[in-house]
């Protein structure tokens, strides 16, 4: 008899242990469960999430003030672009009149050279005259001179 009690009380124990491992087993089927439901609520609130902020962006990039914001943007690198290949024009053609200025000044100052050198020449020339009708005057003087002294 006490065996046979022993033996039921073990049996009962067991079974105890095997209802609480069946029924841990099933509190853990239900919170994987729940984790994959999780899981999946999380996977599709993040596209859902994801889906809102691509049409607030396709929003935002439509809207008007962005649409003139871009295109006033735009303008200004065109217009600044120009600008650029505007000044780099300017800067040569700058270039192009200082080079021709340089040039024109050589040869004003050459023409001067020159001037200065022509009149050198010309008054030169005048003294030779004056020399020479100098001489020339005063041989006759001095063959007048001769002359009369004859």
């Amino acid at each position: 008899d006490i065996l046979l009690s022993i033996f039921q009380q073990w049996l009962r124990l067991l079974e105890k242990s095997n209802k609480t491992v069946y029924s841990y087993k099933n509190e853990i089927e239900r919170i994987e469960t729940e984790k994959r439901q999780l899981e999946k609520h999380k996977e599709d609130a993040l596209n859902k999430l994801e889906e809102i902020i691509t049409k607030e962006r396709k929003r935002i990039e439509t809207h008007p003030l962005v649409v003139e914001k871009n295109n006033i943007k735009h303008k200004f690198e065109e217009l600044k672009f120009s600008a650029d290949q505007k000044e780099k024009q300017l800067k040569t053609e700058l270039n192009m009149v200082k080079e021709r200025r340089d040039m024109l000044e050589q040869k004003l100052k050459e023409f001067e050279e020159d001037k200065v050198l022509n009149n050198l020449k010309t008054e030169l020339t005048t003294t030779k005259r004056a020399f020479k009708n100098y001489e020339d005057s005063m041989e006759v003087k001095i063959k007048n001179r001769n002359y009369l002294i004859w």
